[in-house]
């Protein structure tokens, strides 16, 4: 009788353990996509301000630009409008076939939020930029269990004309 409680404890014991494991990789899972997250706004707002600064330049500026998404970023896209919604499938098919984007709103869908967009200064004529995803592989798979993110980057050119901004990949 004793035997099979210390084997009741024992499991029990065992199973807690691995309570408390999945609870922790849980929050540390969720905190890892929240600085994700923020880091994306940050990174979206910034483009939008270094867009409004370029506005104010004289045409026939160019000026290269950096620019890197995470796994999170559906896209990033002009548009005359902040009300218009694209599904999140299209948005992906338009970054990976390099569809041209125009307006004066800069916005920015992540995964599974809400739109959110910035009225710029001046036109923008873009290529829709998203993450652009990877071919599944072993590193890749060890690489997201070990909270390092993936990322596309962009080299893009700014080139300022008369009555717009023009963005175009290199």
């Amino acid at each position: 009788m004793k035997s099979l409680i210390n084997w009741v404890w024992i499991i029990a014991g065992i199973f807690a353990g691995l309570l408390v494991l999945v609870f922790f990789f849980q929050h540390l899972y969720l905190t890892s996509k929240t600085m994700q997250t923020k880091k994306s706004l940050e990174k979206f707002e910034n483009l939008a301000s270094k867009l409004n600064d370029f506005c104010l330049k004289i045409a026939g500026n160019e000026e290269p630009l950096k620019f890197e998404v995470d796994e999170e970023t559906v896209a990033i896209y002009a548009t005359n409008s902040k009300y218009e919604k694209y599904e999140e499938s299209e948005l992906e098919r338009f970054v990976k076939e390099g569809m041209e984007s125009e307006g004066k709103f800069l916005c920015l869908k992540l995964k599974d939020r809400k739109l959110n967009c910035k009225e710029l200064n001046c036109k923008v004529s873009m290529p829709f930029l998203g993450y652009l995803s990877e071919k599944f592989s072993l590193s890749s798979l060890i690489n997201k269990l070990m909270g390092k993110t993936s990322i596309t980057t962009f080299n893009l050119i700014l080139k300022k004309e008369v009555d717009k901004i023009k963005i175009e990949k290199r």
